[in-house]
């Protein structure tokens, strides 16, 4: 109870609260039931089940020294084990690995521009900001490091020349939206494109040439005018959208920092703060790397914070409770065991017993 986890905590309140309970119950309602039916001893006869059974319970007595010994080379064995025994920080472990989403999420984590796993820094000031960003930038296990201003796109004035020149090659972009093609010219389209798709050789697509290639035969054997209006449908649906959206960008202006909206800008700074992202150069899935990342920007920085922060810190915070638990009660065994039993020799039996077992379960 007196950890700071509240899960390791709230186990002891139960599991303390069951052993009162079952003591109650064990003065109280188990002696008032056997009362009812008062114990008659039985005539035991001899039969096999009978004769296997005591033979079993006897085995530990007649092979005792064998037991033990099988049992101490057992026990050697798990010792040199116990050192792998490791506390698997990543929640992401905890979903199911066949998990689509969790697939694509580790896939996410691979690649650091796109890792969801990022460390943040809050500085109150500009130059605050522009001090750290550089220092950071130096870490070894950092790949990048991003803030408000990052979200200027660079080289402006030469990427708005070649958008001019692009602008002015293509000209203003349309479509004839009243234009009727008629049937007859869509299955000439087709038949031109089937056959263009005949001369076209590529090895690594050959399959999927193939495939089109024997669509289209069967759009055209078929003929059926819902057919193709359905297909020019899926194809063509969004087309007018593309080209305004285009025509938009060949018409691009230079952007500042006013220029970004205010409900991008919150992410980033806030009435007291600059936020700084902190992007990992290794793979977040591997415990170590994470590990690393997080304790070289605590070295750096301990306000740093994040979600590889608040796995390691949880984890931290998970082992350290567990650990004091196991002391707690250990000595609370001791105590009691050396209060109660008169032969203390038997006390240190029992506690062997119990250390024993624990080694059996963590090998």
């Amino acid at each position: 109870m007196p950890t700071d986890y509240d899960g390791v905590a709230e186990l002891g309140w139960i599991a303390g609260s069951g052993m009162f309970i079952s003591i109650l119950f064990t003065l109280t309602l188990l002696p008032a039931l056997l009362s009812f039916k008062p114990y008659q001893a039985k005539l035991i006869t001899k039969n096999k089940s009978s004769s296997l059974i005591s033979n079993l319970t006897t085995l530990p007595y007649k092979y005792s020294k064998q037991i033990l010994l099988l049992s101490l080379v057992v026990l050697i064995v798990f010792i040199t084990q116990i050192h792998k025994v490791s506390f698997d920080i990543n929640t992401l472990n905890l979903q199911d690995p066949e998990n689509e989403s969790v697939q694509t999420y580790r896939d996410l984590l691979q690649d650091s521009d796109s890792s969801p796993w990022s460390n943040v820094l809050l500085k109150l000031t500009r130059d605050e900001v522009l001090a750290t960003v550089d220092e950071i930038k130096k870490l070894d296990l950092v790949d990048d490091v991003i803030w408000f201003e990052d979200l200027l796109p660079t080289e402006q004035e030469d990427k708005l020349f070649i958008i001019d020149e692009m602008n002015l090659f293509m000209g203003d972009l349309s479509i004839d939206k009243n234009k009727n093609i008629s049937h007859e010219n869509k299955i000439n389209a087709i038949k031109k494109l089937n056959s263009q798709i005949e001369s076209y050789n590529d090895a690594e697509l050959q399959e999927e040439i193939n495939k089109l290639h024997s669509n289209l035969d069967n759009l055209l054997a078929k003929n059926n005018l819902n057919e193709i209006i359905h297909l020019e449908t899926q194809l063509l649906f969004n087309l007018d959208g593309r080209i305004d959206s285009l025509n938009t960008a060949l018409n691009a202006e230079a952007v500042e920092l006013e220029d970004i909206p205010d409900e991008v800008k919150q992410r980033w700074i806030s009435p007291k703060y600059y936020k700084i992202d902190i992007l990992p150069k290794e793979n977040l899935n591997d415990n170590a790397a994470m590990t690393r990342f997080v304790k070289q920007l605590q070295a750096y920085d301990n306000t740093v914070i994040g979600s590889p922060v608040i796995s390691i810190e949880a984890g931290d915070a998970v082992i350290t409770a567990f650990k004091s638990a196991f002391i707690y009660a250990l000595i609370a065994i001791t105590i009691l065991l050396l209060f109660l039993i008169k032969q203390k020799t038997d006390a240190i039996i029992i506690l062997a017993t119990i250390l024993i077992g624990s080694v059996f379960t963590f090998g």
